[in-house]
């Protein structure tokens, strides 16, 4: 009787808050409300979504009216509701919106997110629970705290890196939605990742002249190989990838294209070690003459722009494709930068130390994000329920210095690839670690068990300021 009592105790979790309604924060609410878990999600604008989700009359979002997934169809899904089978392969974002609500439905989840409020302040005290103050003003307790609120709000400029004054328009891809605004225009766009040669390709249409400004090369690939979705073949979710460990030559050159392609700069790394660009279109628009290329964006100079090779362009709008700060707004700069230098964080979900806190879709993926979000969201759901144990703080310390080592031989060294992994590996490996957690649960069940998890929290709350 007494053991069954304990064991009701140690399943009471209390609640959570749930910090946005994009594909992570769905994904979450979902795992709580199947564990009967109570919750709180806050969506700061008037709709589900995330980026995939434009409002009338919304001027500034991270996805373009024309965008598409990368990923096919197949593989972006959650697991319990795949897409129609008649939306294309790689559907446009407002299926993908219409798709994110459909789930939010079906689980009948949209009566627990309070639309149209967003969390100004989430402060943890002293014996761990958070203190959630909203837009309203209005202030709440949490036992848990689930950040989902994405890393596609702050955007990354480049200056005042560049030199000089610019007479014309310059702006983020985050301003950008449509290339109606550079119909008859000069138009550079820089970068050269999705976005920028999206946004390339769709203004050469309507501009007078195009110019992709490139500080480093890129290995651009087709979202399609030999007729079928690159992520569809066999034994790979991301068919590509995969092709670097069968061959670094001839094949590459054949499915993908020669490097440095119609004045693109040579990639400086090999294929696998940076995100790449995925596009059908950008190579027969530089080959057709649409788009030029050009090098890096060295000088502003009145009406006109100099290129590092010394060319000079006038010009009449830049457009900045450079990327995303990762930003937690709602922590004060204590709290984030405990985060930030626990990047990559403990299974991509935990900062050690911040305890009962857990982060969904942190992540630059190279595959799909929702089954990333979905496993993540499993876990963390369990982990309230206290099925999960996770390891101790200097064990995942050194998760994490493993993880930062491994990235940084993986990938090329920037900000944007700190936080990158490739989608089946992660998912194979945070399968193992769930077993493992729950290995450990019930073995911290004894009274060993239990008397450990006390000195951990008070090694926790000693080592916090």
């Amino acid at each position: 009787m007494i053991e069954a009592v304990a064991r009701r105790l140690e399943k009471t979790v209390g609640n959570a808050c749930i910090i946005g309604a994009g594909a992570s924060g769905i994904a979450a609410a979902k795992a709580l409300q199947e564990r009967e878990i109570p919750f709180d999600c806050f969506e700061k604008r008037d709709r589900v979504g995330g980026i995939w989700a434009i409002a009338d009359g919304e001027d500034t979002s991270a996805a373009y009216r024309s965008l598409r997934i990368n990923t096919s169809k197949k593989v972006t899904r959650f697991s319990d509701l795949p897409l129609a089978d008649g939306l294309p392969d790689f559907p446009p974002r407002g299926d993908v919106d219409l798709y994110l609500n459909c789930y939010v439905d079906r689980h009948c989840l949209r009566d627990q997110i309070t639309f149209g409020t967003g969390v100004e302040r989430a402060r943890l005290l002293e014996g761990g629970a958070w203190e959630v103050t909203l837009a309203s003003g209005e202030t709440r307790h949490y036992d848990w705290l689930v950040v989902a609120n994405g890393h596609n709000e702050r955007p990354r400029w480049p200056l005042p890196a560049i030199p000089g004054e610019f007479a014309g328009r310059q702006i983020h891809s985050h301003e950008y939605l449509d290339p109606t605004p550079m119909r008859g225009q000069r138009v550079v766009v820089v970068g050269l990742g999705n976005t920028a040669v999206d946004v390339a390709v769709e203004c050469s249409y309507v501009a007078d002249r195009l110019i992709l400004s490139c500080r480093r090369g890129a290995h651009v690939i087709p979202r399609y190989v030999l007729g079928r979705p690159a992520d569809q073949y066999p034994d790979s979710p991301w068919l590509p990838f995969r092709l670097r460990r069968v061959s670094q030559g001839l094949v590459r050159r054949l499915l993908l294209g020669a490097p440095g392609a119609h004045g693109l700069p040579v990639p400086d790394h090999r294929f696998g070690q940076a995100s790449p660009t995925i596009s059908g279109s950008l190579l027969p628009c530089l080959a057709e003459g649409r788009i030029l290329a050009r090098g890096e964006l060295v000088r502003l100079d009145g009406e006109h722009v100099v290129f590092a090779d010394g060319t000079r362009e006038r010009v009449d709008v830049i457009v900045y494709c450079t990327g995303y700060e990762i930003d937690f707004p709602f922590f004060g700069s204590s709290l984030e930068e405990e985060v930030r230098s626990a990047l990559p964080l403990y299974l991509r979900m935990f900062a050690p130390g911040l305890r009962q806190a857990a982060f969904v879709g942190l992540v630059q993926q190279w595959g799909a994000l929702f089954p990333i979000a979905e496993a993540q969201a499993e876990f963390i759901a369990d982990l309230m329920l206290g099925e999960l144990a996770l390891e101790d703080l200097p064990a995942q310390r050194g998760w994490i210095e493993r993880e930062r080592r491994r990235v940084r031989r993986r990938y090329v060294a920037s900000a944007r690839h700190e936080i990158m992994l490739d989608t089946g590996e992660y998912l194979r490996a945070l399968r193992r670690a769930h077993r493992q957690a729950r290995r450990r649960a019930a073995a911290g069940r004894s009274a060993g068990g239990r008397a450990l998890l006390r000195r951990e929290r008070r090694l926790a709350d000693a080592e916090r300021p």
